[in-house]
């Protein structure tokens, strides 16, 4: 058809145009085809919209022009989970190895996205309880036995590769809280 802003993922397409009634168009043509050659059938969910301002939900993030956002339901369960690891961090108690997993996965997202303020007011605050979690439980577990010096620097590698990302440890070592 001549398309070129064609983007396809599993069962999700996302197709680009200029031109709206040419997206109508163009819908009911592949609606078609999938009847008469494939016996299938296009969900009945699909939508012509404009992407500038709403921008495109695809693959987990919110595209838009130049930059991209974490979806808006994934956002609140990683500001919820955040905020009940500080919570528990306030109270003195150590987290859990769940917790501690669902937070460097929330940390790997955000790596894939605009999400400087979301990093600095929800992770910053808590790397203190996943370092202590990942020195007192993961690094215990693997080391028995070793000298305090090893775990500082286990801590520093610890910490340095969730600052890492996106330049956040370049910026951190100006307020003295990264070392590299």
């Amino acid at each position: 058809m001549g398309l070129k802003c064609v983007v396809r993922y599993m069962d999700d397409i996302i197709i680009l145009h200029y031109s709206s009634s040419f997206l109508h168009w163009l819908i009911h043509k592949m609606d078609e085809y999938l009847k008469v050659n494939l016996d299938l059938k296009i969900k009945d969910n699909w939508q012509v919209f404009p992407t500038g301002i709403r921008g495109v939900d695809f693959v987990g993030y919110r595209h838009f022009y130049g930059y991209k956002l974490l979806r808006k339901t994934t956002c609140k369960k990683f500001k919820a989970k955040m905020l009940a690891i500080k919570e528990k961090q306030d109270s003195g108690n150590l987290i859990n190895y769940r917790e501690w997993c669902a937070a460097n996965s929330y940390i790997g997202w955000l790596s894939w996205c605009d999400s400087w303020r979301l990093f600095e007011k929800y992770v910053e605050p808590i790397i203190p309880a996943l370092a202590e979690y990942y020195l007192n439980v993961v690094k215990a577990k693997h080391k028995k036995g070793s000298s305090g010096k090893n775990q500082i620097l286990s801590f520093e590698r610890y910490r340095n590769k969730i600052m890492k990302k996106k330049g956040r440890c370049a910026a951190m070592k100006k307020k003295g809280r990264c070392a590299a």
